[in-house]
Parts: structure tokens; sequence; C-alpha cells
């Protein structure tokens, strides 16, 4: 059974639909499961910049992370990894993930609400950048604000 997921995974990698480029040969092969579904249609910002880099870090978020916490479900994870970067000014990065949320099927109405519960906390200055990021994303998708 193994040797089937793992064989749709590489075919997943080979399509381009995966996070890491197909030839990153040293992700484990749960980094690459778990960041193939959890962003089916991004990839790795560090992918073709720094491919070491993008081993690192795949193994690390996808790997070790997700090994720690299996209790979380998808949609959660999501939640709180769109949190942290809406706190620490990620921009680049929450297009990817935002992205993935979506597409394992967080709702746009919850993404808004992630938004407006962190206007308090960090600032409307701080969060506007993400509602227009947010926006754009939404429109794209054919989705009316």
């Amino acid at each position: 059974m193994k040797t089937i997921a793992k064989s749709l995974v590489s075919s997943l990698c080979a399509m381009g639909g995966a996070f890491f480029a197909a030839d990153a040969e040293g992700l484990t092969w749960e980094a690459r499961h778990n960041a193939g579904f959890a962003m089916p249609r991004s990839t790795c910002p560090y992918a073709e910049l720094d491919p070491e880099l993008s081993e690192t870090f795949g193994n690390f978020a996808f790997g070790d992370i997700y090994a720690q916490t299996p209790d979380l479900d998808t949609l959660t994870r999501a939640r709180v990894v769109l949190a942290a970067l809406i706190a620490t000014g990620s921009q680049e990065v929450y297009v990817s993930q935002l992205q993935g949320a979506l597409d394992n099927g967080m709702s746009p109405i919850e993404v808004k609400e992630l938004l407006y519960q962190a206007v308090p906390y960090l600032g409307n200055g701080k969060v506007l950048p993400f509602i227009r990021i947010t926006n754009e994303i939404l429109q794209k998708r054919g989705v009316e604000l």
C-alpha cells in the first residue's frame, strides 16, 4: 500500500502539482506526502531559489511538525499557519498557504473571519495587506465579496 501511495505522490510531483520540485530527493516520503495534500497547487518558494533550504524546510514543516501534531486535522493546521503568517507579516508565504487552505476546504467566510479576528490583536495596518491579498485570491476564484 505504501508503494502505491509513494507512486501517487511521485506522479503528483511529476505533474507539477506538488509543493516541492520533483527532483528534491532529500525530502522524506512523509514530507512529500503531507505537502502534497496540504498544498496541492502551490510550490515551495525555495524550490528553485535554494533547493537545499527547500529540503530542510520541507522535512521540518511537513515531516517533523506533522509527526509531532498528528491529531491536528488539515483545516485546523491551515488556520494556525495562516494566523501565524498574518501575525508575522509573511505576505508571500501567506499566498501559497491560503491557496492550499482553500483547496482543502476552508471556506472564504472562515478566511475572512480569521482576518477580522486578527485586527484587534495586530492592528488594522498589519492586517490590511492580508485582506487585500485574500480578496484578490477569492475574486480570482470567482467568489463574490
